[in-house]
């Protein structure tokens, strides 16, 4: 479930990609080009009603949300935390209007198609540069090899027996 607030020029705040009871992942892009914001936005998180612990990834641009009971923050808690200091001397119209909104339902556990993002790619980094990507594509990688060395041993043996019986 894709949960976006976004502000005026339609630049996303932060986005909700995951959510079951107890836990939330944030995603903000903000902590990609700016990896200082980490300490200020995971604080002012952890300062908030019902919450219990926060974890920044800086390498995937997001925050890992614990909160207490079967209820999560709604966006408006979230919004009116984050937006002064992810976008500094913006008007908090924009958290008014969430604050009218209903609050974010937990994720059901059906798998949703998502349209493709773009690859975010910040100033000075590859788009390698993630570990777990590295990681990832090493494992590929891996299995390819060892799954092409498998097919050719199958396939040679398969062709030397059936040459040897279509020899007389």
């Amino acid at each position: 479930m894709l949960l976006f607030t976004k502000k005026a020029d339609d630049k996303a705040v932060f986005e909700i990609c995951h959510q079951v009871p107890g836990r939330m992942r944030l995603r903000l892009p903000a902590l990609l080009k700016n990896p200082g914001l980490e300490q200020s936005v995971v604080a002012a998180l952890r300062s908030g009603e019902g919450i219990s612990a926060v974890r920044a990834n800086l390498t995937c641009a997001s925050l890992v949300v614990h909160y207490h009971g079967p209820v999560a923050p709604t966006r408006a808690a979230l919004l009116s935390v984050l937006q002064p200091i992810v976008l500094p001397g913006t008007a908090s119209s924009a958290g008014a209007r969430l604050a009218q909104s209903k609050p974010a339902k937990p994720q059901r556990a059906v798998a949703k198609s998502r349209p493709a993002r773009p690859a975010l790619k910040p100033a000075g980094r590859r788009l390698g540069d993630c570990h777990l990507c590295r990681l990832k594509l090493s494992a590929a990688r891996w299995i390819m090899t060892d799954v092409w060395r498998c097919w050719r041993t199958q396939w040679t043996q398969r062709l030397a027996s059936t040459l040897a019986m279509l020899r007389p």
